[in-house]
């Protein structure tokens, strides 16, 4: 009976411990990922803990202190670097953070809210000198959290998802115009670490800014945009964006008004690096453009791209990128040759560039000219070849030897006349093409250094 009761005490006691047990297994992540922090320019300049015996919340304000040294640090997991004029623009900044977490270990999400609370003094400075009423406004929308992001994540199985707080805000500003601010149900969902994600879904239903005064109206209005990000790495990924329409109006009294309206965006973006030889490709397509001025009225629909790089080699592809990332914090001349350098190094490995489709199904200028479309399509290879920086450098007439090209490209016959209106001299071009039914075509070849149009040699 003793051993029994001994027993049941120990295994009531194990319980009793669990939630506070929990709770410096928690506390232990998050000093770690602090410390992560305050050694890469950021202060904690307040911090709060209310804990109950199942229940902890936990409020944070951190400061940016050394931007140079946070933007360093989340450079490691990105491609695309901040440049540095922005840095300036960012140190200062204060955002709040508050986490709720049960102290039972791993049995829910930490719910966690980020909020701006202030921006830095650099451009806080400007925006009073500019405007001193609008300047107080900003700062009581942050101090309200007006800017929230909202974020549960699981720290098993690291999936997340959250929200970013509704913006619905009117504000006039000191030269008599009027600022609408409109942000709608924006969630997003993914997994693996916060800061560099394996997988990244996001959605927003509207965003709309308009400025506007007695004489002149500015207005961008975006509905139903989602992402879907998958990443293996920075260089192995796949993405893919879907935005239902685009909307910009400029309205002038003196120039006029401008209207753009695109329908039915589709793009995607992948780059594998897995293989022997990288490739990438990028496609996209928009159901229709419409552009209204006082001078022009244009309706085109069904525009496609669907263009491949093969056969890169994957060593010299990623030294391009990591030049190329690097360019934005350094753009001197050195770098800009360096950059230069890497690309020729990557074109004398050799690569392909397909384009599979770059196209518009049909274009109407000013509801009357129908002017049908277009069609592209082009097969380029670039021979391998060791000696391809020397070329370019003392005969780079040699050069054209290094790429073959085959290319169809299709006008409809109302475009050509168009353009002839335009440029007389292109009517030249017509004794070249192919007639076919109410196009003409133009396949063009460039093997070896010979160059034909529709089988018909071209020389120089």
């Amino acid at each position: 009976m003793k051993k029994i009761l001994l027993l049941l005490s120990l295994v009531i006691a194990i319980t009793a411990l669990i939630p506070v047990l929990g709770n410096k297994l928690i506390e232990n992540i998050l000093n770690e990922n602090i410390e992560v922090l305050k050694t890469n320019g950021i202060e904690i300049t307040e911090s709060k803990t209310d804990s109950s015996y199942l229940q902890t919340k936990k409020h944070y304000e951190f400061l940016l202190k050394d931007a140079n040294k946070l933007v360093e640090h989340l450079n490691k997991f990105s491609s695309e670097k901040l440049p540095p004029y922005l840095h300036s623009m960012l140190e200062g900044v204060l955002v709040g953070v508050d986490l709720d977490y049960s102290n039972i270990p791993l049995s829910k999400a930490l719910s966690i809210d980020i909020y701006p609370l202030k921006l830095s003094d650099k451009v806080m400075s400007d925006m009073q000198n500019k405007d001193v009423k609008f300047s107080e406004y900003i700062k009581s929308f942050l101090q309200n959290r007006g800017v929230l992001f909202h974020l549960n994540y699981n720290l098993v199985s690291k999936d997340f998802d959250g929200y970013i707080k509704d913006i619905n805000e009117q504000q006039s500003l000191k030269n008599g115009a009027h600022l609408t601010l409109n942000l709608q149900n924006t969630i997003y969902s993914g997994s693996g670490e916060l800061i560099a994600p394996t997988k990244l879904l996001s959605s927003v239903n509207k965003m709309m800014v308009k400025v506007a005064d007695d004489k002149d109206e500015f207005l961008f209005n975006m509905q139903n945009f989602s992402t879907d990000a998958q990443f293996e790495s920075q260089t192995t990924y796949l993405s893919a964006a879907k935005l239902e329409k685009l909307e910009i109006q400029m309205m002038s009294s003196e120039n006029g008004n401008i209207e753009l309206n695109i329908f039915g965006t589709v793009a995607s973006v992948s780059s594998n690096m897995q293989g022997v030889k990288g490739e990438m490709s990028a496609k996209s397509s928009i159901h229709s453009i419409l552009i209204n001025s006082k001078e022009l009225d244009v309706n085109a629909s069904n525009f496609n791209y669907d263009i491949a790089l093969q056969g890169m080699d994957k060593d010299s592809f990623e030294e391009v990128r990591m030049l190329a990332s690097k360019i934005k914090a350094d753009d001197t001349s050195k770098a800009a040759e360096n950059l230069q350098d890497g690309f020729i190094k990557l074109l004398s490995k050799g690569l392909t560039l397909d384009v599979n489709d770059f196209s518009l199904e049909k274009i109407v200028i000013d509801n009357t000219k129908d002017l049908e479309g277009f069609s592209l399509k082009s097969k380029a290879t670039i021979k391998e070849d060791s000696s391809l920086k020397d070329k370019i450098k003392n005969t780079p007439a040699l050069v054209v030897k290094d790429v073959n090209m085959n290319t169809n490209l299709k006008f409809s016959k109302a475009m050509f006349n168009l353009a002839v209106e335009k440029y007389p001299m292109v009517v030249l071009a017509k004794e070249y093409a192919k007639d076919e039914a109410k196009s003409l075509v133009y396949d063009f070849s460039f093997i070896d250094g010979a160059f034909k149009m529709n089988d018909k040699p071209l020389n120089f």
